[in-house]
């Protein structure tokens, strides 16, 4: 189980680092993403490289709306699609 959290524009840090927390704390494994200037093409592959399983992406779309997105980064050549998760 592993997982990177996705800080993108102006999410604010303390919600990353809360749902990182949190699935730290489910025993879950987890990397949190701090350049806000990265682009998430880079974040993906940097998953795809490591062999991360799952990426979480909260930007401020997510954050406005309450959600966060789930991608199997397994399948990030296969299936660009997000999933969107309460």
């Amino acid at each position: 189980n592993y997982a990177v959290i996705n800080k993108s524009g102006n999410t604010k840090i303390k919600e990353s680092i809360k749902i990182a927390n949190k699935l730290r704390d489910a025993g879950i494994n987890t990397e949190l993403w701090l350049d806000p200037n990265s682009k998430l093409e880079k974040q993906l592959k940097y998953a795809d490289f490591k062999s991360i399983p799952y990426v979480l992406i909260i930007g401020p779309e997510e954050t406005s709306q309450g959600k966060i997105k789930l991608k199997n980064s397994a399948y990030i050549a296969a299936s660009p699609k997000l999933k969107m998760i309460r």
